[in-house]
């Protein structure tokens, strides 16, 4: 089981400038951010170690952008490693959890990203130095598309809620709120599960 796993795996993150070229964010270790090659251009890319047509058509299936501004996190290393997670296995069961995302919704809600940095358990500035955790939501619908066969759910779908006994103690209280909070939207309710048996 890879609880939070894949939404801490890096990935690029491309950008639609204000021409309508999507190009690459390059960021320095101070945090500061700057717009990179297009993705268009191959060799470009690929001085800076990046596979032009891994982007391009990641990007085109599962995260198009359509407005200058908008960015997608591009989710082929999270892929990748979801698939590999399934090669691991001669026979069992591969569980992942973690805050993602579908198509229609990052388009619509996630126009700029879901890229966030936490220190201490506070969300903090995303600079990538190595001195806080930087997440961000995983495609889940491309992940299950990677490794054929993998079933999606969210939480509040796989959480059974305790009920409350005529006679309840604190304990079983405690294990009905705790529950509810597990499946309630507001909360943990939509984290996204990615199962995969063998």
């Amino acid at each position: 089981m890879a609880h939070e796993w894949l939404d801490e795996i890096p990935c690029d993150v491309i950008e639609r400038d204000e021409s309508g070229v999507d190009r690459v964010v390059l960021v320095d270790r101070d945090g500061s951010q700057m717009l990179g090659p297009p993705i268009s251009d191959d060799e470009a890319c690929a001085r800076w170690g990046l596979d032009a047509t891994d982007l391009r058509d990641w990007t085109a299936a599962w995260w198009p952008l359509r407005e200058p501004g908008d960015r997608a996190e591009v989710g082929v290393s999270r892929d990748r490693a979801w698939a590999w997670i399934g090669s691991l296995l001669g026979a069992g069961c591969a569980l992942s959890t973690d805050y993602g995302h579908d198509r229609h919704v990052r388009i619509d809600a996630h126009r700029h990203g879901t890229l966030t940095a936490y220190l201490n358990g506070r969300v903090v500035a995303p600079v990538p130095d190595g001195t806080v955790g930087l997440t961000a939501h995983v495609a889940l619908d491309s992940c299950a598309a990677a490794l054929p066969g993998t079933h999606r759910t969210i939480q509040r779908d796989e959480i059974t809620v305790p009920a409350v006994p005529m006679a309840p103690d604190v304990g079983d209280i405690e294990a009905h709120f705790h529950g509810l909070r597990l499946r309630t939207r507001a909360h943990l309710g939509e984290v996204g599960w990615l199962r995969w048996e063998c």
